[in-house]
Parts: structure tokens; sequence; C-alpha cells
């Protein structure tokens, strides 16, 4: 008994205490790369003044003046004509005079502002039907620029025997800055450089092989997407449709060996497959009876500093390497994306009835 004479009682018991707070849990895996955009550029880091999915326009490159101001800019060391740097597996070769006829040496200094404003005036003058002065005007010196193209436009090219052209003949039958997207399954280095590696037209130029062993050691992830890109020019000569690209690259020499170095060192040659990748896509879907042995013809990088006489750099496609990057570029799995439900929607406030 209690002293006042109360029967006892028990303490109430307080509140439960919480229980400790659970992890959160952990995301599941992704079972591919996230859908992305790339580009040949975004690919390559070979041109850090435009975005990954850009346009790829006269990438700069070691010993070439791509890598320059704009227009007007004050000269810098890109800008001045220098010996590429060696690449291992080819023979070193000695700074050569540059043409004097030089096309484009009116227009100021070389560089990426400069490479831009000449793909949008070929595209004025090639693909939009424009005349040259309406192309060259609102320029920095308008004559100095119809002069320029007047003589990119009435060089004479040779793509291989019996297959010659002149750019001027080329207006109102082209296509112009056609924009791409390849499918992407998951693109990474090493397949990339696989497809490379053992190609004939790349074992036979000094130094191919190293190059396309040396894609393997890229830096962009494995992705899942669309590679993006825009080719200069398409067009059709005798019964094949060929791909070209303009550059505006300030070498010391225009010969083939020397334009055989600048597709190394700018990574050229890996950009002009991928458009014949693209191009053959576009015949593949668009050109009824199409097959590649008749119809395409391959794919011209046009260096137009070297013109009339040099600037010329042509590749005819193999199947067999057509092949393998064809195949790099299947139509992305989607396994991973859950199917739509089925039966009717559900009856909520969006869903009266």
């Amino acid at each position: 008994a209690s002293p006042c004479g109360a029967s006892s009682s028990p303490e109430s018991p307080g509140p439960a205490p919480a229980p400790p707070l659970a992890a959160p849990p952990a995301e599941p895996a992704m079972p591919q790369p996230l859908w992305t955009h790339h580009s040949f550029t975004s690919l390559s880091r070979s041109d850090l003044d435009h975005e990954p999915a850009a346009a790829d326009r006269d990438l700069g490159m070691p010993g070439s003046a791509a890598e320059g101001g704009g227009v007007g800019a004050p000269p810098t060391a890109s800008d001045q004509v220098d010996a590429a740097p060696v690449i291992p597996g080819q023979p070193f070769m000695p700074a050569a005079v540059p043409p004097a006829d030089d096309p484009l040496a009116a227009l100021g200094a070389a560089g990426n502002v400069l490479g831009d404003r000449l793909h949008r005036a070929l595209e004025d003058v090639l693909g939009n039907g424009r005349d040259l002065g309406s192309a060259g005007a609102g320029r920095d010196d308008p004559t100095a620029w119809t002069s320029s193209l007047q003589g990119i436009l009435e060089a004479n090219l040779e793509l291989m025997p019996e297959v010659r052209f002149r750019l001027g003949d080329l207006r109102g039958r082209c296509i112009t800055e056609m924009e791409f997207h390849l499918p992407v399954d998951i693109l990474s280095p090493h397949p990339l450089s696989e497809a490379l590696e053992h190609a004939p037209a790349v074992k036979a130029i000094p130094g191919g092989t190293a190059w396309a062993r040396g894609l393997s050691e890229w830096t962009f992830p494995g992705f899942t997407g669309f590679l993006r890109g825009f080719i200069d020019l398409i067009f059709e000569l005798q019964g094949r449709w060929y791909v070209a690209d303009y550059k505006s690259n300030r070498l010391d020499a225009y010969s083939r060996p020397r334009l055989d170095r600048a597709m190394l060192e700018s990574n050229y040659l890996l950009q002009a497959r991928l458009y014949l990748v693209a191009l053959h896509r576009h015949l593949k879907a668009n050109l009824s009876g199409y097959d590649p042995a008749q119809h395409l013809g391959g794919v011209a990088y046009l260096f137009v500093r070297g013109f009339p006489s040099q600037g010329g750099w042509f590749e005819a496609p193999s199947r067999e390497t057509l092949a393998r990057l064809d195949a790099l570029f299947a139509i992305p799995a989607i396994q991973s994306i859950p199917p739509a439900p089925s039966g009717p929607p559900p009856v909520g406030p969006l869903f009266e009835t």
C-alpha cells in the first residue's frame, strides 16, 4: 500500500522508438549505355572550337593553319606554313614552298572562321543557286571573295582517269550540307580501330596501320544512339555517287603523299569513311536497285588551297571495309524499353467516363 492508502499502478509506457531510416534503394544498372548524339568531331577531339554535335569544319591539326584565328586576326604560330610532325612509320618530308596561286591567299588569316565562311559561300552557289557576286556580298572583301570562289569553282578536278569535273558544273544538281544520323547500337574505340586496321587503303598509306591501331586509345566512352554529321557535297557523275568535303587547311605542300599525311594527322581518313557509310545508307534507302559496286563512286577531300593544279584527294570504296563499318552502325537495341501497357486506359481524374 502507498503511504496515502491509494492503490499502486504500473507507469504508462512512452512512445515507441522510430525505426531506423532505410538507405535508398540502389538504382538498377543500365542494361546498355545511355542514348546520345555524337559527331566525328566529338569522337576525335580534334576541334575544340565546336560543340560535340556540330558540323565538322577543317579540324585543327599540328602543322596546319586550320587551328588559326578568324579572318583578319593577327597571325599566330598556326598561321605559319610549317611541316607537319612525323607520324610513326612515315618518312620525314622537308617543308616545301606552298603554291603561289592559293585561291584563298587574299582572304586573310587561316582558321575555323574562314573555313566556315567558305563552306557557306560554296553552299550558296552550288546548293542555293546564288551567283558569285551574291555569294561574296557582305564579306570583308567582296571582290576578293568573288575571285577566290571563281578559282575554286573553275578548277579542273580529276577523281580518277576519265572521271573529271569542275565544282561549278555541279550547280543545281548536287546535295549540299546533307545532315545524317547514323544509328549506333554500341560504339567504342576498339571495334572502330579493328574495322580500319586491316583495310587495304589504310595499310597502303605509310603510317596508316599505326594510325588505325591508335584509334583504340581514343577516350570517348562507348555509347548508344546516333552519330550525327553534315556532308559538304554529294553529287553524281557517270552513274556513280560521290561524297566531297572542302578543306581550307594551309599545308606546306599539296601533293598526294602530303595529303595522305594530312588525312591521318587530322583523322580525316576516319571522317571520310563515316561519310561514305552515310551516303551508302542514303542510296540504299532512296535509289531503286542500288548496288554499291555499280553506284557508289567514292569520297573526295578537296584541299582548295592547292587548286588548281593540286589539292584533290580521292579514294574509291572498299566493299570489305564498307561492310565492316556499316556493321558497326546497326539499329540500336531497344529491349530495355518496357512495352506499352495493353488494355483500356485507366480511369481517373484525367479520364472521365
